[in-house]
């Protein structure tokens, strides 16, 4: 749901509801496993007369509390880890191809976070951390493979990128700016693998909005 949600907030796809897609393959006798037959992915994205289909499964989660008793002070000092890990593919309808295809694993430790922010979290609050981080990793990923970061306008020195809030665009992030030259082939295919880039520039982010940065 929540990479779902961070789809949407790019502003970059129509998303289908899951209920919709979840009632399309049942009624079709479709799977979404790594299971599935060669094809199925394709089949099922031409069924939801979709451009994109996102197919993943959640591998691993677990969370670990470690306490700790201080003879100093006599008290317990509590520490939580979690790690999450999911796996997920993009496939394009019309060609059957995997656009992009990544292994994300997150982790969390509660000593990372601030003492005034996590003396009030409760274990559900660094479920919701990591769960909302992952999701965050994986919409950026799935933005990157499909639609790059691109400067939408220049005003002075201030620059504007069309990307904003719930897209891994962060005040303070850093980025290099490169300009886009001829595309770049790949001698075997034939497809565009790229093209020849040249760096003109480090950006600084100082402000994200709904819609844009």
């Amino acid at each position: 749901d929540q990479l779902l949600q961070n789809l949407v907030k790019s502003r970059k796809f129509t998303v289908l509801e899951r209920s919709f897609v979840e009632k399309i393959m049942k009624e079709n006798k479709l799977t979404e496993s790594d299971y599935a037959k060669p094809g199925e992915d394709q089949r099922i994205g031409k069924l939801l007369v979709s451009d994109y289909i996102v197919v993943g499964h959640v591998d691993r989660v677990e969370f670990y509390l470690e306490k700790k008793f201080i003879e100093i002070t006599k008290e317990t000092s509590t520490r939580l880890k979690g790690t999450m890990k999911v796996h997920f593919r993009v496939v394009e309808t019309k060609s059957g191809k995997i656009v992009c295809a990544n292994t994300i694993t997150r982790k969390l430790d509660s000593k990372d976070i601030p003492v005034q922010e996590r003396k009030n979290m409760t274990g559900g609050d660094y479920r919701d951390r990591l769960f909302s981080d992952t999701a965050t990793s994986a919409a950026t990923y799935i933005l990157e493979g499909i639609y790059p970061v691109k400067i939408a306008s220049v005003q002075g020195d201030v620059i504007v990128l069309n990307r904003g809030e719930g897209t891994g665009i962060v005040i303070g992030g850093q980025y290099e700016v490169f300009a886009q030259g001829e595309a770049v082939k790949d001698p075997d295919t034939g497809d565009v693998i790229g093209t020849d880039e040249t760096k003109v520039g480090l950006i600084e982010v100082t402000d994200v909005q709904q819609k844009f940065s």
